[in-house]
């Protein structure tokens, strides 16, 4: 119960103090909803990278440290202990890094099918509750894109460390390294997955992408409990984000109506579904050697 509360404050927190880092950092002349216009984005994209890698390190690495450390017999955040018992500890089979960063690559074409079925079906038939959740994904996707953009190879490492290696490490510090661990003390493993998938997706406040977030939380939960290290999700979680940036960086920013019947055409035809199939059966296929090289908890 304290797991859930302590996480529960925390998402509460998360957006409140994140929005008071914008105002404090890119000043009081942002009305609400300035942020979303394009140029406003791009005067303060230095400002906002900064916000949120800072965020992140303040509001969810180091209260999970600190409450690990609180759980684990109020140790100090960062002492043997308290790695040992997020599972920050070397040394890490490299067969099964390796595994769980391909388990990713090979779920893409999945979660890839989902969100475009959705696309399709689900939120055209949610009427207005479904326009809203589009437009939402596409203020995300702009606000993602802007602070993703790059031009010059010092900057785009610079983005790659707040967009991917900032959330795989924090993160997985809360979700797997305290939420799950904890849930894992009480309930049957399974269970403890799930649930911090769930809490995973949640987090996100996207519900366009709540689906895929919570298979892909469910995925990286797995192969947490299968190594018994917090290394191994953290690997998979950068390899995910690096992943959708490199979407990001090379898909055009323009979406016309031709484009977006173009991408949309493709995610469902044939070809996208037998990739899909061969892609889920390798990938349950690598779900069952994980299984095998499970470390006993």
């Amino acid at each position: 119960m304290h797991t859930t509360a302590a996480l529960a404050v925390l998402m509460l927190l998360y957006p409140l103090v994140g929005n008071f880092f914008i105002a404090w950092f890119v000043g009081a002349e942002l009305e609400r909803g300035a942020l979303l216009q394009p140029d406003m984005l791009r005067s303060f994209v230095p400002s906002l990278r900064i916000v949120q890698m800072v965020g992140q390190v303040v509001l969810l690495a180091f209260p999970a440290l600190l409450l690990a450390g609180w759980q684990s017999g109020r140790r100090a955040p960062w002492s043997p202990e308290v790695r040992m018992w997020m599972g920050l500890q070397p040394p890490f089979d490299g067969g099964v890094l390796v595994a769980g960063a391909g388990g990713i690559i090979l779920l893409q074409p999945l979660l890839s099918l989902i969100a475009a079925l959705q696309e399709r079906y689900l939120w055209p038939a949610l009427g207005e509750a479904g326009r809203e959740v589009l437009q939402q994904q596409e203020s995300m996707e702009l606000f993602l894109r802007t602070i993703a953009d790059a031009h010059s190879l010092p900057e785009a490492l610079f983005v790659l460390a707040v967009l991917a290696v900032t959330p795989a490490i924090t993160e997985e510090l809360l979700f797997r390294g305290y939420v799950q661990r904890n849930y894992m003390q009480v309930l049957p493993p399974a269970i403890a997955i799930v649930l911090s998938g769930l809490l995973f997706a949640f987090f996100h406040l996207s519900a366009a992408n709540l689906l895929p977030l919570a298979l892909l939380g469910c995925y990286i939960g797995y192969i947490y409990y299968c190594s018994g290290n917090l290394f191994v999700p953290m690997v998979a979680h950068f390899t995910n984000n690096a992943l959708a940036l490199m979407v990001l960086w090379f898909t055009p920013q323009e979406h016309t109506t031709a484009m977006q019947a173009e991408r949309m055409a493709l995610l469902l035809s044939p070809a996208w579904w037998f990739l899909v199939v061969g892609c889920t059966l390798l990938f349950w296929r690598l779900m069952r050697w994980l299984a095998d090289r499970t470390v006993r908890h």
